[in-house]
């Protein structure tokens, strides 16, 4: 809302018919942070911010009767165990569609963690009554081996050497198994150690979960630190084995302007960056593909991104390549040439596989117009290959959420490139894509979408009229203008913004801009008798206002113009040339320049103001010794304002003020008598200077002889 400085008072009044419309203004979508704020439903995104199909997942377990997926271990003939929450289980997933045998069930809690030692014996986590269970070999049922004094198990690996580690919470411990016993390894400054990860370059690397420190372990109470994020928890470690780490870190509660969570890459001599920080979403997996491409899960919209060539800065990308049915993707595990995804709520286990689906859905951000609106054209910049096709469709209303108060969605729009909008008037509007293709190896791809639309014009206001303090006025700088070449910082959100095609509004207040006249430095100035009206107007359309300046001495009716056609909301006058009175002054503010022929003109007036320029009047001074002192008498008496005060200066020294006889200035006629000490022998004069409310002044002289 354009906003004209200052202030005022009093009631606005309707001078035109409602006008009809504003210019015309735009919406316009292109690249990754505009799609996201989208809903992403069942599409992605890739790295040039181009919406396409989600790449298909494998489905390679039922739906499971457990609502979470904690850790899944895959097995030599091509099975795989789940470790599952809500119930606590041990699943044998044998085949997509027949059920999983039940290897543990607990009555209590849930099992967090799986691995597999050298040995062929397989290790399972419970919490928060933690036990660490075995099985001899794939497919028999678990029992317990040990218990712990910490409340949680976060994490098990089994590495290639033959060792089995541990980390818990509460307690924030790394523990090594033993045979049917845990032998304390390191004990954390820390309430919790998260998660664990191994390879013959870093050796044991061990996440924290409750400051965000990344160790590795040297030995028996030994570690150094790798990392130290902001963050609280480490969610997900992973590697290459040639040196190169990938972190996930997450706040429990971010702070405004904070990101949930981040992904971070560490190189081998130790070197760390973030390469990916997600607002509002939080990293629980990490994997690397076969091709070296990082794959991240999200919670809670399911989201799979990938990061192709990680340790690459110049080559660097990232997309949304798709989504899950679940909302969290609590696990990624990379085996045989394909990435298992670990789903939660509800459970499921599939693969990341290649080729597309056959449709998806993207939904728009809310475009809201602020005021009521008619739509207009919608431009999709759009690539659809054989096979493939794009429809939307569009709905509005007038409430900032959809709801039932919204318009239906319209008919469809088939691969639209420039069609008209046909939803009904309204302040909102949504917008629904389903990309649609036959053939697994296409996709259609939506690269950016244009709404352009028209707002009712709506009437400018004016809050106050008031006038500045007497004798305060503004003249234009003559050495410069305000507006010209300007320095630009170029960042990127800059940089970004100047990508994009210029909007219809841009064009407008470029057309505006030439035929208005050029902002202009104001210089404050004080003389006597000016003044200064100033007044507070907006425009809910932003339209560029003129102001008019009329007025009328009170009790007359017919008022006269002062100024005409003002940009700025101020407006200095001599006052001089206005006979002294009682006056009220009424300012009128135009949209007409960006509404030509559907204008407003409103206006508003402000209080009455005394315009005073006449000086008091000075009657019977005269000044006599009586006794040791001299005594000073004078009447003052002014036409229009209040005495404000009075004064003397006995040959010419220092002036000291002379109060009244009632004891205070406040009427416009007063009478004075001073007294004060005999000077020396001599003729002295007396200079009086009465001065009223509005700053006019009268001096007077009187001359006394002392003996």
């Amino acid at each position: 809302m354009t906003k004209h400085a200052v202030l005022a008072s009093l009631l606005t009044l309707l001078l035109a018919a409602p006008a009809a419309a504003e210019f015309p203004k735009n919406w316009y979508v292109e690249g990754v942070r505009d799609m996201l704020a989208g809903q992403i439903v069942s599409t992605a995104l890739q790295a040039d911010g181009a919406l396409v199909l989600a790449e298909t997942f494998k489905t390679l377990s039922p739906r499971l009767s457990s609502t979470g997926v904690m850790d899944a271990l895959p097995l030599k003939d091509g099975s795989f165990l789940v470790a599952a929450s809500q119930p606590g289980q041990i699943l044998h997933v044998r085949d997509s569609q027949a059920d999983p045998k039940v290897l543990l069930s607990l009555e209590k809690g849930f099992v967090t963690a799986l691995a597999q030692a050298r040995d062929g014996q397989i290790y399972a986590a419970s919490a928060p009554d933690v036990q660490i269970f075995v099985a001899s070999k794939a497919g028999e049922s678990f029992k317990p081996l040990l218990k712990t004094p910490e409340a949680y198990v976060w994490d098990l690996l089994s590495t290639a050497d033959g060792k089995t580690y541990f980390v818990t919470g509460n307690g924030g411990a790394l523990y090594e198994l033993s045979g049917d016993k845990a032998e304390l390894r390191f004990k954390a400054q820390e309430s919790n150690l998260r998660t664990l990860y191994h390879d013959a370059k870093w050796g044991l690397i061990v996440g924290g979960g409750s400051q965000g420190t990344v160790y590795k372990y040297l030995g028996p109470n030994k570690v150094e630190a790798v990392l130290g994020a902001p963050f609280d928890e480490i969610t997900a470690i992973t590697g290459d084995g040639k040196g190169n780490l990938y972190i996930a870190a997450n706040r429990t509660q971010p702070r405004q302007n904070e990101a949930k969570s981040a992904v971070y890459y560490v190189n081998a001599k130790g070197q760390s960056e973030a390469l990916f920080p997600l607002d509002g979403e939080t990293a629980y997996s990490l994997a690397l593909d076969a091709e070296g491409t990082l794959l991240i899960g999200t919670g809670n919209a399911g989201r799979l991104y990938a990061i192709s060539s990680p340790t690459a800065v110049e080559k660097r990308t990232l997309s949304l390549v798709a989504r899950s049915d679940s909302s969290q993707i609590s696990g990624l595990l990379a085996h045989q040439n394909q990435v298992l995804i670990l789903g939660s709520n509800p459970g499921r286990v599939e693969a990341y596989g290649r080729g597309y689906r056959k449709e998806g859905v993207y939904e728009s951000d809310v475009l809201s117009t602020g005021i009521a609106s008619s739509w207009g054209t919608l431009l999709v910049n759009s690539v659809t290959p054989p096979g493939t096709r794009i429809v939307a469709w569009s709905r509005s209303g007038n409430t900032e959420k959809p709801d039932n108060t919204w318009s239906d969605w319209s008919a469809a729009y088939n691969n639209p490139r420039e069609v008209q909008i046909t939803s009904p008037r309204g302040r909102y509007l949504q917008l629904k894509f389903e990309l649609q293709s036959n053939n697994p190896r296409q996709t259609p791809q939506v690269h950016s979408f244009e709404v352009n639309f028209l707002r009712d014009n709506l009437s400018p206001a004016i809050q106050q009229v008031y006038f500045l303090q007497r004798g305060v006025y503004f003249t234009p700088h003559t050495v410069g203008q305000m507006d010209g070449p300007r320095s630009t910082e170029l960042t990127s959100q800059a940089l970004d913004k100047l990508r994009r095609p210029r909007s219809s509004d841009e064009v407008y207040k470029e057309l505006l801009a030439a035929k208005t006249p050029p902002r202009m430095r104001m210089i404050q100035q004080y003389r006597p008798g000016m003044l200064t009206l100033a007044w507070d107007a907006d425009d809910p359309n932003q339209d560029a206002l003129r102001f008019d300046v009329a007025y009328r001495p009170y009790g007359e009716s017919k008022w006269k113009q002062l100024a005409q056609d003002l940009s700025q909301p101020v407006h200095s006058f001599d006052s001089t040339s206005l006979m002294d009175g009682t006056y009220h002054f009424r300012v009128y503010a135009k949209d007409e320049l960006s509404n030509p022929g559907n204008g407003y003109t409103v206006y508003r007036d402000s209080e009455l103001i005394s315009i005073d320029n006449t000086p008091p009047v000075l009657h019977n001074l005269s000044a006599r010794v009586e006794g040791s002192q001299v005594e000073v008498r004078f009447e003052a008496e002014d036409g229009a304002s209040p005495l404000a005060y009075a004064e003397y200066a006995l040959n010419g020294h220092n002036a000291d003020l002379i109060a009244p006889v009632d004891g205070i200035v406040d009427s416009r006629k007063e009478r004075f008598v001073l007294r004060f000490a005999k000077p020396a022998p001599g003729s002295h004069d007396i200079v009086v200077r009465v001065a009223d409310r509005q700053g006019n002044s009268v001096t007077g002289k009187a001359r006394v002889e002392v003996k």
